[in-house]
């Protein structure tokens, strides 16, 4: 940490440090150490809000130091990137009025990486995929929504194969439970993590994606339920996949229907999906997915972002 303060208070010139959550704590440490008397922007990056979670008041421990650093940022920064419709929530709680700069700016997919939509044979067995965080049995609700072991018995009542590619944070007691339950459920197949450059290619052999979030199972908010955009969203698109999303998840499920790109789901639907999605939707959706997807790529969009910066880190006066 010494040798960056060291670099940082050497910079003669107009500069941007961008702080990107959930790594505020080191944002805030950093930028209120610089002693430098030439201009300097602090721009915070913004995906997910804690504070949207469950209050400023949460009744355990593990995010109250996150809450004082996020609102730390809020209040000492001269512009943000929104990568969801959250900000306005978070404020609003806090109790801040923010003057300054800022752009919705989601996280988008990489043109690089869309592999081509295959419309799979729709009377197959049908193989639904996850990717991201998963939790025990035994988890308390509020260390994060993550528990599947209902949705995999769900799943292999109705002969639906079930893949998960769990986060690389996942605990190894974690891991161990699903992996149990794997040896005796030949419709449920847990992966190994895999990185980022590789798993639309890895996931784009599936028939749906989905993003199984339902407020009947959790104790999060609904402004959290309402706002909140997830990385899993666009890395589903950029592997052409339907996508099943919960109609719970208000930005997460209107993205989706709007650009024709999967279907809303709902705790009930799940029990019964075959009668929940039609052939002939499934199929128009895949004809059009490659025309569809094109708007949400980074490419499209980054003329919007360098523009931001171009405003940001030289024409805004302080």
């Amino acid at each position: 940490m010494g040798a960056l303060f060291y670099i940082l208070n050497q910079l003669t010139s107009n500069t941007i440090i961008q702080g990107i959550d959930p790594k505020l704590q080191v944002f805030n440490q950093v930028t209120s150490a610089i002693k430098i008397q030439y201009p300097i922007r602090k721009l915070v990056d913004f995906q997910d809000i804690y504070v949207n979670y469950f209050g400023k008041n949460p009744n355990f421990s593990w995010l109250k130091k996150d809450l004082k650093a996020e609102k730390f940022a809020l209040l000492n920064s001269d512009g943000f990137i929104c990568q969801s419709l959250e900000f306005n929530s978070a404020i609003k709680e806090y109790g801040i009025k923010v003057k300054q700069p800022r752009i919705f700016f989601p996280i988008y997919t990489d043109k690089n990486s869309h592999q081509k939509p295959v419309c799979r044979n729709y009377n197959d067995i049908w193989k639904i995929v996850y990717v991201g965080n998963i939790t025990k049995s035994s988890d308390n609700p509020q260390k994060g929504i993550g528990q599947f072991q209902s949705l995999i018995k769900e799943f292999a009542e109705q002969k639906i194969e079930f893949h998960i590619y769990p986060s690389p944070t996942v605990s190894s007691s974690t891991l161990l439970e699903y992996t149990e339950l794997s040896k005796n459920n030949p419709y449920f197949i847990l992966h190994h993590s895999i990185d980022q450059s590789s798993l639309a290619n890895e996931i784009s052999q599936y028939t749906f994606a989905i993003v199984p979030f339902f407020k009947e199972s959790s104790t999060e908010s609904e402004v959290k339920y309402k706002y909140a955009n997830t990385l899993k969203i666009f890395n589903y698109i950029e592997a052409g996949l339907p996508i099943l999303v919960s109609e719970d998840l208000g930005f997460q499920s209107a993205l989706i229907t709007r650009y024709n790109l999967g279907f809303k789901i709902n705790a009930a639907s799940v029990r019964n999906l075959h009668a929940h999605l039609k052939k002939d939707h499934y199929e128009f959706l895949l004809e059009h997915y490659s025309q569809n997807r094109e708007i949400l790529s980074l490419q499209s969009n980054i003329q919007r972002l360098i523009h931001f910066y171009d405003q940001f880190g030289f024409n805004r006066s302080k």
